[in-house]
């Protein structure tokens, strides 16, 4: 009724009254002002009431606090009748938000309650995208069937943080089509990373209470989404100031997310714990999470891996001779399974993070435990020189330089910067002979290996040891004539070629391996009676 007559109305003191009488209204009944509020505009289109209400600071305060609430609650439902009053929905609250800071002209209250609306908005934003909750959502009064719950909360937050004087971050998060990612369950995450660095480009007054804010919430003291908390902290973390508010507790709750097998938060944590690397400041809580992100590179999550190998760069990098010979066998433990990976990019960078891991060691009497991964890594780096990816091959030929130098084998190093893999293993097994047996059962798993040229790496590697090696009994013979005889039928013609040539030396070896037993039978047989068994011992 107050709408429908407002323009007919002209004298001033009736216009304060029947502002006031709006004011009353909103601060007795809001839920049912907000809803009668959007009804009217969806209909003629018309901000005048929103208007009125904002002109009241003591109004617009307590206001803002009720929508607050409201956006906290995360309700979904129909607006209920209570005894006294209707509950409205947190995205009907996030359009009454949006109106209301479109047609406020201060900033005072905004800014008070910039830290919790900003938190409560991006929470709302986390919900209806990664659990759906936009899905088969009841149509709430006041809101046309076409309206979208995540654009229109979307478009609360942009009006949020412009009303809040930080348009600099609204252009920045524009340019990066953040506003698309966040309303995309696969690039919400990486919108939520964009929101948070828009944060440091420029120095934002409200970066400490929102980061004291998500303490909160990680906490479970305040209400919101953990998952868009972690998110925005861990990108945060590249800013020295927020680095240094961190503390023992906070390191404690990531060790606790990390734990839960969530993969999701399994790479939030991973982010942070790499930029916690980058600051010396924070390098002990570095430290702290360096157990879990080694656990992590067992993951069965590919994406947490990743994530895992970005923090164990960090970890790498920031090795110091302080360090037990302990965490490097951990580290390289960590590393080896994944030189095989069918991932290019795991592949390089297992490898690649190797070498830089053999960079670091230089006083070789520390090294003697660490000695028997470098020998585990000969063969598989010296096969990945045939690697189809140039990347790989490059990082293999960088790793073996390295070994080389660690295990004192001048030779070894000398061919191993710009020689063939086919020069660079025969030197190897020259300088080796003592793990010519280990070679020998490394190059049979390598075998099913699905490159070509790596399997014909290991067939000729095969075929240099049985030349210089004689099999020791039946079952090893067994074993090794096997595993030939199934690459007689591998697709590559070449791989298949070599396969059958190893195959003649080894009936070859057997034959003469088998005449000498019987020499040397015959010599023990004729000398027998000659000399005593003492003596023939």
């Amino acid at each position: 009724m107050i709408y429908s007559n407002l323009n007919n109305i002209k004298d001033s003191s009736a216009i304060r009254i029947i502002e006031k009488c709006i004011q009353e209204l909103a601060q007795k009944y809001p839920d049912e002002v907000m809803l009668m509020f959007l009804s009217i505009q969806d209909n003629v289109q018309d901000r005048e009431l929103w208007k009125i209400l904002a002109a009241s600071s003591k109004g617009y305060d307590n206001i803002l606090n009720h929508l607050l609430k409201r956006l906290k609650s995360l309700n979904f439902q129909d607006p209920k009748e209570s005894e006294h009053s209707v509950v409205i929905s947190s995205v009907v609250a996030s359009r009454a938000l949006n109106e209301l800071l479109l047609e406020s002209s201060s900033m005072v209250e905004v800014e008070t309650f910039y830290p919790w609306l900003y938190m409560a908005l991006l929470s709302l934003i986390s919900f209806l995208v990664f659990e759906e909750g936009s899905k088969n959502l009841p149509k709430q009064p006041g809101m046309p069937e076409w309206l979208n719950p995540v654009s229109c909360t979307i478009e609360a937050l942009k009006t949020l943080i412009s009303s809040a004087g930080y348009g600099y971050q609204v252009s920045f998060m524009q340019y990066h089509k953040t506003w698309k990612l966040l309303a995309d369950p696969e690039g919400y995450l990486d919108g939520i990373a964009l929101v948070a660095k828009s944060m440091i480009i420029r120095s934002c007054w409200h970066i400490r209470p929102i980061v004291s804010l998500i303490f909160n919430i990680l906490n479970g003291i305040e209400v919101g989404s953990s998952v868009t908390a972690l998110a925005i902290f861990t990108e945060l973390l590249r800013n020295t100031e927020v680095a240094a508010m961190t503390d023992e507790t906070i390191i404690e709750l990531l060790i606790n997310f990390v734990q839960k097998n969530e993969p999701v938060t399994q790479q939030l944590v991973l982010k942070a714990a790499g930029n916690f690397g980058t600051h010396k400041e924070t390098n002990k809580f570095f430290r702290m999470l360096q157990p879990y992100i080694l656990s992590c590179c067992y993951s069965t999550n590919s994406k947490v891996v990743t994530e895992a190998f970005l923090a164990l760069r960090c970890i790498i990098y920031n090795l110091t001779w302080t360090d037990s010979v302990v965490l490097l066998i951990e580290i390289s433990c960590a590393l080896r399974p994944f030189f095989d990976d069918e991932s290019d990019d795991l592949r390089y960078n297992s490898i690649d993070m190797f070498a830089a891991l053999l960079a670091k060691v230089k006083r070789r009497f520390l090294m003697a435990p660490f000695r028997y991964q470098v020998h585990c890594s000969l063969v598989p780096l010296m096969f990945h020189l045939q690697d189809e990816n140039i990347n790989v091959t490059h990082a293999s030929r960088d790793g073996l330089c390295h070994s080389a130098k660690i295990l004192v084998c001048p030779r070894l190093k000398s061919v191993c910067s710009n020689r063939d893999m086919f020069t660079i293993g025969r030197t190897l097994l020259e300088e080796q002979k003592d793990k010519i047996p280990w070679f020998l059962s490394q190059s049979l798993s390598y075998f099913n290996n699905p490159q070509s040229g790596i399997r014909q790496a290991a067939v000729w590697l095969t075929s240099q040891i049985i030349q210089i090696k004689d099999l020791e009994g039946e079952e090893e013979y067994q074993t090794v004539s096997s595993a030939l005889k199934h690459m007689k039928n591998d697709p590559d013609p070449a791989v298949s070629c070599l396969a059958t040539q190893t195959i003649c030396i080894l009936g070859v070896k057997r034959i003469q391996q088998r005449h000498c037993w019987h020499v040397v039978n015959f010599i023990c047989c004729r000398d027998i009676g000659k000399k005593s068994s003492q003596t023939l011992c």
